[in-house]
């Protein structure tokens, strides 16, 4: 059950900074 949980904030934070260099190289 933690592990489900850890595996979901990863997937979310790893999302979250994929977007963040998305959107940083867009600007560019």
């Amino acid at each position: 059950y933690a592990a489900g949980i850890i595996y979901l904030r990863t997937l979310l934070w790893m999302g979250s900074i994929v977007c963040l260099i998305m959107m940083a190289v867009s600007f560019i």
